[in-house]
C-alpha cells in the first residue's frame, strides 16, 4: 500500500510529469490517502474558492472550481485510509510534527509506504 501525502496530491492535480511517472508506477489498487490528507486537500480548495468569491484571491473564481474539481478527481480513485489516534501519532513523528501538530521540520517524503495487517489485507497497518 503507497499512501499519497498532500504535497503528491497537489502535484497530481498539476499534473506535474515527475509526480505522475512515480505514482503510475504504483498499481492502482495499492494507492491510498489517510482520509486527513483527503481533508487538507478539499479544505485547501474551498478556501480557495471563499478567496476568489470575496475577491480577494490570486485566481479567478472559475479556476479555483476548476481545480476543486481536479483535486476531486485525483481522490476518486484512491482508497482512504482512516483516521485513528495511533495512526496520527505515528504520522507526527515520521512528518517531524510536535505535540501540537506543528512542524518541525520541512523534509517531508512523497510517496509513503505502509505495511498491511496480515490479518486484514485491505487494511494497511498503521
Amino acid at each position: 500500500m503507497t499512501a499519497f501525502d498532500t504535497d503528491v496530491l497537489s502535484d497530481l492535480a498539476k499534473n506535474v510529469s515527475a509526480i505522475i511517472v512515480r505514482a503510475s508506477a504504483v498499481p492502482l489498487a495499492e494507492q491510498s490517502v489517510p482520509i486527513v490528507v483527503a481533508e487538507e486537500v478539499m479544505r485547501g480548495q474551498l478556501s480557495a474558492i471563499r478567496r476568489a468569491q470575496t475577491g480577494v484571491g490570486r485566481i479567478s473564481l472559475e479556476q479555483a472550481y476548476d481545480y476543486f474539481q481536479e483535486a476531486l478527481s485525483v481522490l476518486r480513485n484512491l482508497q482512504f485510509l482512516p483516521y485513528t489516534t495511533v495512526a496520527r501519532a505515528i504520522s507526527s513523528l515520521a512528518s517531524g510534527e510536535d505535540s501540537g501538530g506543528n512542524s518541525r521540520s520541512t523534509d517531508r517524503g512523497h510517496l509513503r509506504r505502509t505495511r498491511r495487517d496480515a490479518r486484514n489485507p485491505q487494511r494497511p497497518r498503521l
